[in-house]
């Protein structure tokens, strides 16, 4: 489990901790669970893999997030957006997609009273690209996704869940 532990490239040892607050010696892999808490942004600046990936709010104001930008990001399990004990709108966590690309083989997850509190965000001028394969989204009740100009896919051949609202390319 690699936990945030300040904001920071995704390639920086500095930016992770373990699960007891001690440092690393190597970058999340394909097998770990990764957590984003604490008003910590990571920038991906690296083609990623995860077996999880949980983002939780910070408890003041502020925005716990991971930025894609125009990299390739894959989560084997769940994402989670989690809101924060305040439950405000201040309260952010949230994902950043420009150009990049977002594969998901788990479910997403909004946990979330505040519609504004946890987010996938995908630029308005980006062309993002979103490949949903397991049952897609699922929101314990309130959550956004801003699509931009991104080319979102429900990839699973059972049954998804489809986000009601308008898709620029679908």
């Amino acid at each position: 489990q690699y936990y945030s532990k300040t904001s920071g490239n995704w390639t920086s040892l500095s930016s992770w901790q373990n699960a007891t607050g001690g440092g690393v010696l190597n970058l999340p892999t394909s097998n770990d669970q990764v957590y984003i808490t604490s008003g910590h942004n990571i920038n991906l600046d690296i083609d990623a893999t995860c077996a999880g990936l949980t983002i939780s709010a910070p408890s003041v104001a502020g925005t716990s997030s991971l930025s894609i930008g125009n990299r390739i990001f894959t989560v084997n399990g769940n994402v989670e957006l989690n809101e924060g004990t305040s439950r405000s709108s201040n309260n952010i966590a949230q994902i950043n997609i420009t150009n990049g690309t977002l594969n998901l083989n788990g479910d997403f997850i909004f946990n979330t009273t505040n519609a504004l509190t946890a987010v996938l965000n995908v630029a308005a001028a980006g062309t993002a690209i979103i490949n949903f394969s397991a049952n897609t989204i699922v929101t314990n009740t309130d959550g956004t996704i801003n699509r931009g100009k991104s080319t979102i896919s429900y990839l699973n051949s059972s049954n998804q869940y489809v986000l009601g609202g308008s898709y620029y390319n679908l």
